[in-house]
């Protein structure tokens, strides 16, 4: 029978040996991680691409906190900013100077303008799309709610 003396010191030194492991791999996990979260992208030239068929080019810039965004057709890109509840129309390449639709949100935390979705009726396809917009009111109530933006020549007929 092993004495209390022998059982203390062995399970002493596998505490420290294991305590020693831990704080080892925390110091060079560390390192490595805080590397890669250190590096902030400052510009787009950064960005590297492995596949040689794709490339990147931005359209724009300068959102206020953007969270999603949504093509409406090849051309049409709706862009949603979290805090300012704005849905930013960008046309051809181009954001438009007024937002397509402004919702009143509650930007506290996990809250604003936080989804968007569109769609489209695969059997009329001359049909506007729904715009589907998920957000927390000024209330702080969540919401999901739809419009219908029907693109007329050079305006939207946003109906609710």
């Amino acid at each position: 029978m092993q004495s209390l003396s022998s059982i203390v010191s062995r399970s002493t030194f596998i505490f420290l040996i294991s305590f020693l492991v831990i704080v080892v791999s925390v110091v060079v996990c560390s390192g490595d991680v805080s590397s890669v979260y250190a590096k902030k992208l400052k510009s787009y030239e950064v960005i590297s691409i492995i596949e040689p068929g794709l490339t990147f080019q931005p359209l724009v810039s300068g959102f206020a906190f953007p969270t999603g965004m949504a093509f409406v057709d090849p051309d049409n890109i709706l862009v949603i900013e979290k805090n300012t509840g704005r849905v930013i129309q960008i046309r051809n390449g181009t954001e438009m100077k007024e937002p397509l639709l402004d919702v009143n949100v509650a930007n506290m935390s996990e809250r604003g303008l936080l989804g968007i979705a569109i769609s489209h009726n695969n059997n009329n396809v001359s049909a506007p799309p729904y715009v589907f917009l998920y957000y927390t009111e000024t209330e702080g109530k969540m919401v999901l709610k739809y419009w219908v933006i029907d693109y007329t020549g050079m305006s939207w007929l946003i109906t609710h």
